[in-house]
C-alpha cells in the first residue's frame, strides 16, 4: 500500500506481512486491503494519516460511506460491518504495537 504521495509506511508493511493478517485467506486479505485503502484515502482527504484517526473520523467515514448523497459508491450495512471488522483488526494490532495510543473504533459492551 502506497500513500497518495507514493510513500510506504513500514508499520503497515509489517502488519500485512508479519501479523495475524498474513494468515488470513487470500480473498479476505484482498477485501481487507481494499477497505484499508478506501479508509486511508478518506483520511488523507481530511489531511490525516492512518495513525491519526479518531472516533470522530470513523463516524464521518461511516456517514460518507453509507449515506452521503454525493458518494456514488455507497455501501450497505453488511459491507460496512465487514469493513469495520477489517479496521478493528488493524487498529487493535496498532494499539498493541504502540503505533497508536487508542483505536478510533469505539467498543461498547452489550448487556
Amino acid at each position: 500500500m502506497l500513500s497518495p504521495n507514493c510513500q510506504i509506511d513500514g508499520r503497515l508493511s509489517h502488519f500485512l506481512a508479519r501479523s495475524s493478517f498474513a494468515r488470513l485467506d487470500p480473498e479476505t486479505k484482498r477485501n481487507y486491503t481494499t477497505y484499508y485503502c478506501v479508509f486511508f484515502d478518506f483520511l488523507w482527504s481530511c489531511g490525516k494519516n492512518w495513525d491519526e484517526a479518531t472516533s470522530g473520523d470513523l463516524w464521518d467515514f461511516e456517514d460518507w460511506r453509507t449515506r452521503f448523497v454525493k458518494n456514488p459508491q455507497k455501501v450497505g450495512g453488511a459491507r460496512w460491518n465487514r469493513g469495520l471488522a477489517a479496521l478493528g483488526r488493524l487498529y487493535s494490532w496498532a494499539v498493541k504495537q504502540r503505533y497508536v495510543s487508542v483505536s478510533p473504533i469505539e467498543m461498547r459492551e452489550a448487556i
